[in-house]
């Protein structure tokens, strides 16, 4: 059974909204309480406000999210120009299932080559930014 293009347009979307959560949670598991305690600390000589484990999973976090945004706002666009073209229409359900199997994939392998070739920004507090 094939859908309409509304309905694969909002499965794509949905998914983007998934990734631009997860953004939202990096923000509110990392840069807010990272704010709150340097506020807190800001006479004392503190080197570092969390462990070196929570930093990189954080980091891993945004960076799945910000590459999960990108991969599905170009899905978007290649599922928009498709639609347009009249290519996609005999294209059923299980390809826009594809599509975002294939743009969680890609999104996930980006940390993963990350983690394994231990690429990490890090925050250099005597210089006050990420290098």
């Amino acid at each position: 059974i094939c859908v309409s293009y509304q309905i694969r347009f909002y499965i794509i979307v949905s998914n983007l909204i998934a990734f631009s959560s997860m953004k939202a949670v990096v923000e509110l598991a990392f840069v807010l309480p990272y704010y709150v305690m340097q506020r807190d600390d800001i006479k004392k000589d503190v080197i570092s406000y969390f462990s070196y484990d929570y930093e990189l999973a954080i980091f891993n976090l945004s960076v799945l999210a910000d590459y999960g945004i990108l991969f599905f706002s170009v899905i978007i666009a290649v599922d928009r120009y498709l639609t347009l073209r009249a290519i996609y229409s005999g294209l059923c359900r299980n390809a826009t299932a594809a599509l975002c199997v294939l743009g969680w994939i890609c999104a996930a392998l980006i940390p993963l080559i990350f983690f394994f070739c231990q690429c990490q920004y890090a925050f250099d507090y005597r210089v006050g930014k990420y290098n």
